[in-house]
């Protein structure tokens, strides 16, 4: 049945998070600090996990970001360069990821 099949990817992409409890971005707005770290690890970005960590960055951050960055918001660029130190090669793929977390 596709309900599995959507369970099983969700459990993939949140690990410690129930499936059953909403949409994916209902779902990402409840990661902790923890399982964002492990989604980095996940997604080839665990050389940022630590600046993640002490950003406090959470599943709401997270979303926080992919609107800032949608909305062409001034300021995501000096969160992803200053507060966040990403490189800017980085950016795009992230982004991608961010955006197939949400979507």
């Amino acid at each position: 049945d596709s309900d599995d099949d959507s369970d099983s990817e969700t459990n993939y992409l949140f690990p410690n998070v129930n499936a059953d409890i909403g949409t994916k971005k209902e779902i990402v707005e409840k990661m902790n600090e923890k399982d964002v770290s492990d989604w980095l690890q996940n997604i080839g970005f665990e050389n940022y996990k630590n600046v993640f960590l002490e950003n406090k960055i959470t599943g709401q951050g997270l979303c926080w970001i992919a609107y800032c960055n949608s909305a062409n918001i001034p300021s995501f660029q000096d969160i992803m360069f200053v507060k966040l130190k990403f490189e800017s090669d980085k950016i795009p793929k992230f982004m991608n990821a961010l955006r197939e977390l949400l979507a």
